[in-house]
Order: C-alpha cells, then structure tokens, then sequence
C-alpha cells in the first residue's frame, strides 16, 4: 500500500424522469466503487489504520477512527477512556466542517445567497489544531492508542472564536433567518417529507428527531426541507459545543505502549455527519484476512432509499424549482457525496 490518496468517495447522479405534471421516477446513478475494503486483506493493521484515511477521503478521520476501533475490538484491547475522549473530538471536529460546508457554502449556492465562508475556515483551523495539539499530528493512527496532551492556550482561543463564528448565524438576519426565508418564499418547506412509515436516513434529522426545535417543524411539514434544514443548523450549535466541553476535560494520556496484536474479528460503528458508519475486520497471523465497510450514503442512495421517497410524486409544474428543491433534498439527507441532479421527459 501506498500513502497516495485515492478517491473512493465517488460521485451520485440522481436522475429524475417527469411524467406529465409529476416526477414518476428517480434513478442514483453511482461511481462509487463497491467492495474496496477488500484491498487491505494481507496487510498489517499498522498498514490499514495509517492508509484507510486517505483512500478513503469522505469522512478520512471517521474512517480511521473506525477501523482503530474494530481492530482493538479484535485484539480485545480495552482504551483508556481519554483516548476515545480524544478520538470523540477529532470526530466530532470532522462532523462539524461537513455541516459547515454545506450550510455555509452549498445551501446558500444553491439558493442564490451570500455564503459564509469564514465559518468554513474556522472549522478547519479547529480540526487542523485540534490534531496537532490533542493527537500530536499525524502520530494518533496507532493501534491502542497515542499520547494525549491537553490542548493548547492558542487552540482554546480559536475555538472560543469558532462559538462566536456559529453563534453569528443564529442572529437576526443572520445565515439561518436567510435560508429559512428562502424556503418560505418558495414554499419549500415540506418538500422531501417521508411518510411516517419510509425509513429515514440516519443523520441529523434522525439524531435530532424529536428536538424542540424540529419537532413543532415536523408537525406542520413533515421531514421536509424546514425539519432538515434545521437540524443541520442544530448541529452546528450543538457540536461545537461537545467539542469545547470534550476538550476541557481532557486528560493527558499515554496509551497502550506495546498494543497486542491477537487473532480474532472485531467491529466498530462510529457516528459521522451522515450517519453511522461500519468497519468489521478479521486478523488472522497478525494480518488482516477480512474487511467490510458499511457506510450510510449506500443507504441513503439505495433505489427506493430517503433521496427517492423524497422525490417521487413531486410537483413537475415548475422544472427550475424542481431541480433546485431536489438539490437541496440531496444535499440535507447526506451532507457529504459529490452529486449531480438531472432532469428529464419520460
């Protein structure tokens, strides 16, 4: 294995046909590659945790926090907490620049208004800090654990800045009163709404379903865009937060010298920005001899899936509307996939 990077984060095509004055059907066409996990049978755990991040960019932290976890399950190595403590923040770090990104960036794109791209950068310089300090850079993809260290008087101050940041879209004709009038004045609110019966995704609506904010939403239009738009924006207050209250606890640790590396299969499911996200991995004479990744976007694209349900049916009367309400379906169901929304006449 190389440490070139490699994307497997692929591309989704979601093709809908209009029938009349309906969309009567809706094809997610995808380039991602199926079974790549695959690929790290015959090499070292050592090898996997240090190469998955990069091979698999989407979610790269998630991702190598996962197969940390599913391998220390299989070697039956129990962490300090501290080391999940630390894990949680560099997690929680990645989730919150993916919600920022498409709140800040790919909302206010898609519906013509200004973006907020300094919100962006301050979730980056955060994740980017967070690792160096806490996780001491690059050496944290270490099976049993790395030294932990406290984070430091520069990196508390930039995320007492990043509060500020998210607390200044949440202020009177701030990012979110903008988004939420844009939805209103195309009286999108409740498009996308499953019935209670479809399954839903697994990401923010879900984790924040019956929030007190977004449950009076749900009520009145359903799991549409309004419930979806606000969970997201729920996230970001709500993450930001863990991080600061995750990082002033933290402890200083050393981790697991010498981790045991044992026979025996083991998994892991960690919470990312779009859902749960599963590694399950086999060691066998020190290598790994089996490897799955169970990833939400899989999910959340499956034909008959949350992006189809909430399409289906729509109003066709008005393409333009159609495509941009479509766009915004897609990009609050999974808040990290390439895609692309097509329209055609059946």
């Amino acid at each position: 294995m190389t440490g070139k990077s490699v994307d497997f984060g692929g591309t989704i095509r979601v093709r809908l046909t209009v029938s009349g004055d309906r969309v009567g059907g809706v094809d997610c066409i995808s380039t991602r590659p199926t079974d790549t996990a695959r690929m790290f049978i015959g090499h070292s755990p050592e090898e996997v945790v240090n190469q998955i991040g990069t091979v698999y960019a989407l979610c790269g932290r998630a991702q190598t926090i996962a197969a940390l976890q599913a391998q220390e399950d299989a070697c039956a190595i129990d962490l300090p907490q501290t080391q999940n403590t630390a894990r949680d923040i560099l997690r929680l770090a990645e989730m919150l620049t993916q919600t920022s990104l498409r709140l800040c960036l790919h909302w206010p794109g898609v519906l013509e208004l200004p973006a907020e791209p300094g919100i962006v950068r301050a979730c980056l310089a955060v994740e980017g800090a967070l690792q160096a300090d806490i996780l001491g850079g690059s050496n944290w993809k270490r099976v049993g654990g790395c030294s932990v260290s406290a984070a430091s008087k520069q990196t508390v101050e930039m995320l007492d800045s990043l509060l500020n940041e998210v607390a200044g879209i949440f202020v009177e004709n701030g990012l979110a009163s903008r988004l939420r009038q844009a939805l209103s004045d195309r009286s999108m609110q409740g498009f996308g709404a499953l019935s209670l019966s479809d399954p839903l995704e697994q990401g923010a609506l879900m984790r924040n379903w019956d929030h007190p904010v977004i449950s009076p939403l749900r009520q009145k239009w359903g799991s549409g865009l309004a419930a979806r738009l606000e969970a997201g924006l729920c996230e970001l207050r709500e993450i930001s937060a863990a991080i600061v209250a995750l990082t002033a606890k933290l402890e200083p640790d050393d981790g697991i010298k010498v981790a045991p590396i044992k026979d025996g299969s083991g998994e892991a499911v960690v919470e990312t920005v779009r859902g749960a996200l599963c590694h399950k991995v086999t060691i066998r004479d020190g290598l790994v001899s089996a490897y799955e990744i169970e990833a939400p976007t899989e999910a959340n694209f499956a034909a008959d899936g949350v992006i189809e349900r909430g399409i289906i049916r729509s109003d066709a009367t008005d393409i333009a509307a159609l495509k941009l309400a479509a766009e915004l379906h897609v990009l609050a169901v999974d808040p990290c996939v390439a895609f692309s929304v097509e329209i055609a006449d059946a």
